[in-house]
Parts: structure tokens; sequence; C-alpha cells
């Protein structure tokens, strides 16, 4: 296909097609109780992935290569690889002395994607889990999953605030808001890091729920690392291409948008949503587009989020895509 090689594909569908086959020869089995051979993606053996694949650490590689290149943008937000490790590293530093045990889970509750972002990479090296609550779900949901994760602090902003406070009253609240930044310096103080376990948790993803109470996936340190950089390699990502993105960290996609940009010194830009359906805009995305080929900056990727069942205009988007050059990667998750 135009997306994977066959090769890619069948690893796939040989691996699922072994799980079912197994599942349906025994009685009352656990998936994870099955014993099938890996897809040869990335890397078979978890160990093998070492400090430089985790989070602050690949970042930091970059700090030193693109400190002044232009890593968020969109949606009012202009930032440089220096400016967000700045703001992560410092709240790193922050939950290190805040929260004492290890590999605890910690909620982002933001609902602006540039500080969803470096709420999660300061989680990570400061060697806890991120568990990702979108602001617009119900209450009953995310009370759900604060209570069944055992979250131990919610990293929120001014305007979720109050919300979080209604919901939990009894878990510590981060406010970002009221955190001193100093934005644009270098932190001398360095985090006290050891690289987790490659099985540890890096962060939970819960589904919608639409079925009953929403379930959560863990998703573990070298899962993440596995999948980015088989997407990297497969749509040849490097420091001078940028990500056309929507995804909120509330969708398990967003993790590629995120990490495998700024893995690799590229740009993540936001498109903006249409109001009436909190998709993705065609005619803000024609407007994106126009303005890359100006600057001899398309993007090679675009990820359309489909929300709450409801698609995106895949018509109009696939015509640009086409027109463009650009890749498609739905997410049809949510």
């Amino acid at each position: 296909s135009r997306m994977l090689d066959a090769d890619y594909v069948n690893q796939f569908y040989q691996h699922f097609t072994a799980i079912i086959t197994e599942m349906a020869s025994m009685a009352n089995v656990l998936v994870s109780d099955i014993k099938v051979e890996p897809c040869d993606v990335v890397d078979r053996d978890p160990d093998s992935l070492s400090k430089a694949l985790l989070p602050n650490i690949s970042i930091a590689r970059q700090i030193s290569q693109y400190s002044t290149r232009t890593c968020l943008a969109g949606n009012h937000c202009l930032l440089n690889y220096n400016q967000l490790e700045c703001e992560s590293r410092q709240l790193a530093l922050y939950l290190q002395d805040s929260i004492l045990v290890d590999n605890s889970p910690i909620a982002i509750f933001i609902e602006e994607r540039r500080y969803q972002i470096m709420v999660a990479l300061g989680i990570l090296p400061s060697g806890h889990h991120y568990v990702p609550l979108d602001v617009t779900w119900p209450t009953e949901k995310i009370s759900h999953i604060i209570t069944s994760c055992q979250i131990t602090a919610i990293c929120c902003d001014k305007k979720s605030f109050d919300l979080a406070g209604k919901i939990s009253r009894s878990i510590l609240l981060i406010n970002i808001d009221d955190l001193d930044f100093q934005k644009g310096s270098s932190h001398t103080k360095e985090i006290s890091f050891q690289a987790p376990d490659s099985r540890q948790l890096a962060y939970i993803i819960f589904t919608s729920g639409t079925t009953g109470f929403p379930k959560g996936v863990k998703i573990s340190h070298h899962n993440m690392w596995n999948t980015i950089l088989a997407m990297n390699k497969q749509y040849e990502v490097c420091a001078d291409d940028a990500i056309l993105a929507l995804s909120q960290m509330s969708f398990d996609l967003s993790v590629y948008d995120v990490f495998g940009m700024l893995y690799c010194g590229a740009k993540i830009d936001f498109v903006d949503i249409d109001p009436a359906t909190y998709n993705m805009c065609p005619k803000k995305l024609e407007k994106k587009l126009i303005e890359a080929q100006l600057n001899g900056a398309l993007p090679k990727v675009l990820v359309p989020v489909h929300l709450c069942g409801q698609p995106c205009n895949m018509r109009d988007i696939q015509r640009l895509c086409m027109e463009y050059d650009v890749k498609i990667i739905e997410d049809a998750s949510h």
C-alpha cells in the first residue's frame, strides 16, 4: 500500500491471527497469558532500548542542535526547543520535589495542547507516568479514571483548576499557571534521573467508554518507543519535517505527534478545529498548506481525528493532501 509495505502489514496480520487462534482453542484465557512470537518492528528486546531513547535524554540531544528552532507552532503558539525544554525541566524538578513515590500516575487535565505537551515532557523524566484527561469529558468518566488509576496528582491550568477541584477534592492539584517558569533561561539544577526499566509505564490511555465504563490501556516505555521509531522509519521523518497535528493527549496517536517529531528535531504544527464539529477544519488546513508551500516547508504527514463518532470532512482533507503530496494518518479511535 502507499502507507505501509506488504511485509510490515503481514507481520501484524500474523501476530493478530495467532492471538485469535490461541484464544479460540482455550477456555477462560487472558490475552496477557498468550505467548506468541512478537512482531519484529523495531526491537524484540525491551532491555536493549537505552537511555538515549527516553524522552528527556532525546529532547536534550535536540536542544544542543536545534535550541532556537521552532518545535511547536499554531493556535497562537510559537515555541522553540530551548523554551520547551526549559519549562518541562522545571516542571520535572517540581514533581520530583513534590511526589516522592516512584512511577506515580499523574493526570494531565489541560485544554491547551502546547501545555499538554510541556507537562507530559515534565512528567516522564521525573520518573512518573501520565494519564491524559480531556476537560470536555463528563465528570463521571473523569472521576472513574482518577479512582481506577489511583491518580497521585493532577496537572491543570487556571481554566481547569476549579473543575479539577470539584471532581477530586483529596488529590494534589498542580496549577501550572502558578509555577515560576524561567522562560528562555537555562536551569542550572540537574534532574536526578535514572532510566526506568523499559517495561515501566510511560502512560495510560483510556477508551471512550461508549460500551460501558472506559477501559485503561497501560503503555510501557518500550512499547511507546517501538511504535514511534517504526513510524519515523516508515515515513523517513527528519529534522526538516513538520507534522500537521490535531490530536489531544487523550488520543493515543498524539504520542507519535509529540515524541515522534521532537525525537528527530522536527516541528509540530497545530491545525485549528471547526468550532461547529470540533474536527479539523479543511479551510484552515488549506491556509496552513498554502503558507507551508510558500515557505518551502510542507509537512510529510497529516493526522486528522474523528471526534466522538463524528467523522472529519475526509473528502476535502484527502483532496488537499493529494494536491500537496501529504500522507494521512487517520485517528478514528474516539
